[in-house]
């Protein structure tokens, strides 16, 4: 364990040396700038909408709003959502504006916690442990809109992505992503510098994922849109990779190809214990936490099981959504199930060998 430890660290070191080195010919990142502006404008009309309430319901304070998620990668079903991340310049401030709104989270069997859970100090906490996000709802000229946005200041976002080793963001973000708005044109450059950093790292670790000298630009490609999964204790990719780099190969091979064409830092050494390292870290701050902050945390983590598990493993879920109040076996149900599948599948990876429960 204590190997895999070091392991993890030295990849780590090794991977941030060489995106912070790795300088782009003036020609290459002036077309890479234009190709991810091009990219981020090019999106759903609808998300426009979204932008204007956030706006109006965050005026100043809301920096950028960055479009992600099936919608924007063109391969949504009929059920999907809208997925945002809302860049502001005080976290502080944002919560204190959804004051009210926290009130109406109701956990149930759990008054004792409420208020404290429920408040603008918790959702500031767990804000510092990484974006939170939350169910957005509205009405507009009859129509209905639905959405989840992630909350993080533009100092968190430059931080994770520039400076630190933050894959989670790094893979989000290495993802083609829109731009809905923003404020001014210092933060746009820095939310295009931090898309350059994460497609900086994706082309590394995709890099190193593959074969010494033979690979194909489609194998490479894959392996760019899963780096995201990788630290994913619910093993979710399951084909995902290949449908959202079919809805717009044509982008992310703009993006892509000249990066992997202009990389001359080669592999870095032990990259899967690197990317394990960082599943316990995703169980914890980014998972469970959304039972926290999501208003419709009984929906939110019944889809969470529901995506990731089997239909055995989905019977004992004994949940209504018409009955919010009744949700106490979903609750055990998702951290029984989610931990368990936290585990076993953190064991395999890491150790590379079956848990045998015996």
């Amino acid at each position: 364990m204590k190997l895999q430890f070091f392991k993890a660290k030295r990849a780590k070191k090794e991977i941030l040396k060489k995106v912070k080195t790795w300088k782009l010919e003036d020609i290459v990142e002036k077309n890479l700038r234009e190709t991810l502006g091009k990219i981020a404008s090019s999106y759903d009309p609808k998300a426009d909408v979204f932008a204007e309430h956030f706006k109006k319901d965050f005026g100043d304070n809301l920096g950028a709003v960055l479009f992600y998620g099936s919608r924007f990668a063109n391969c949504a079903s009929e059920h999907s959502i809208y997925d945002f991340f809302l860049i502001v310049k005080n976290v502080r401030k944002l919560h204190r504006c959804k004051r009210e709104e926290y009130k109406s989270y109701v956990f149930p069997r759990a008054w004792v916690f409420n208020k404290l859970l429920n408040s603008v100090q918790m959702n500031v906490f767990l804000n510092k442990l990484g974006p939170n996000f939350y169910n957005y709802e509205f009405e507009d000229n009859g129509k209905e809109y639905r959405s989840k946005y992630g909350v993080m200041s533009i100092k968190y976002f430059i931080k994770n992505i520039s400076k630190k080793d933050n894959v989670h963001l790094s893979g989000r973000f290495s993802k083609l992503t829109g731009i809905v708005y923003a404020k001014n044109d210092k933060v746009l450059e820095d939310i295009v510098n931090g898309f350059i950093n994460s497609a900086k790292k994706a082309t590394i670790i995709a890099r190193s994922l593959m074969g010494e000298v033979n690979y194909s630009p489609s194998e490479f490609l894959r392996k760019v849109v899963g780096f995201s999964y990788h630290s994913d204790v619910r093993d979710v990719d399951k084909g995902k990779s290949e449908i959202i780099l079919s809805a717009r190969k044509k982008d992310y091979e703009d993006v892509y190809l000249p990066l992997i064409n202009s990389y001359k830092g080669g592999k870095v050494s032990n990259i899967e214990e690197y990317l394990r390292s960082h599943m316990p870290f995703y169980l914890l701050t980014y998972m469970v936490k959304g039972l926290i902050t999501n208003k419709g945390w009984g929906e939110y983590a019944y889809n969470k099981i529901k995506k990731s598990w089997s239909e055995k493993e989905l019977k004992f879920v004994k949940y209504d959504p018409k009955k919010p109040n009744a949700v106490m076996p979903l609750v055990k149900a998702f951290f029984c199930v989610y931990l368990k599948h936290g585990i076993v599948h953190f064991y395999e990876k890491f150790f590379k060998q079956p848990l045998n429960p015996s």
